[in-house]
């Protein structure tokens, strides 16, 4: 194990970190809405130390990041997006919504998108939460339809992509790809 220090004093960091193909290591600041990116120094190698870039901001309560064939896709509370740096130059300046619409973002809710795992065969799965929270039990009442359910966006041709239902009504959850390929969710905390 190795520590490499946060991107700032206070990041709070969530989930794992991913590693792209020129081997960058991105993580998720939650509550600052950024994804900081940096390229750890070779094991054992003190003296250089961990250089962190924002690579991108702005985004609603970032929980989920994984990669796939070189796309940085990430799971926020009301969107999944594709972060795209076009001009080459370290930061993302196009933020492409692969799936929209999954009902987060009311006040006073305790709503998340949770995991953002990839299977053998390039789909998106995320999980969302109820939205039920102790105090507040009426929003069990009023939640949008995909609330409780875990999603699986289809990657097509194209790319294209498209998202349903595949399981429903479990409190939050984190989602997971075992080692052969298989997707995982757990239960993070309720009744």
């Amino acid at each position: 194990m190795e520590a490499i220090p946060v991107p700032f004093p206070g990041c709070r960091t969530v989930g794992l970190s991913r590693f792209g193909d020129d081997g960058s290591m991105y993580v998720l600041a939650m509550t600052e809405g950024q994804v900081w990116r940096t390229r750890p120094p070779a094991r054992g190698n003190v003296r250089r130390p961990c250089i962190w870039q924002r690579f991108a901001s702005g985004l609603y309560h970032p929980i989920g990041l994984q990669i796939i064939d070189g796309g940085i896709f990430v799971a926020q509370k009301p969107e999944l997006n594709e972060l795209v740096d076009r001009d080459g130059d370290g930061v993302a300046d196009q933020f492409r919504t692969i799936c929209l619409g999954l009902g987060n973002c009311r006040p006073a809710g305790h709503e998340y998108t949770f995991g953002l795992a990839a299977d053998r065969q390039k789909n998106l799965w995320i999980a969302l939460n109820t939205g039920y929270f102790w105090t507040n039990p009426g929003l069990r009442q009023s939640r949008p339809l995909a609330q409780g359910s875990i999603l699986q966006i289809s990657y097509e041709a194209g790319p294209v992509w498209k998202w349903s239902p595949t399981a429903a009504v479990y409190p939050k959850r984190h989602l997971a790809r075992g080692p052969n390929g298989d997707i995982f969710f757990t239960d993070n905390q309720g009744d």
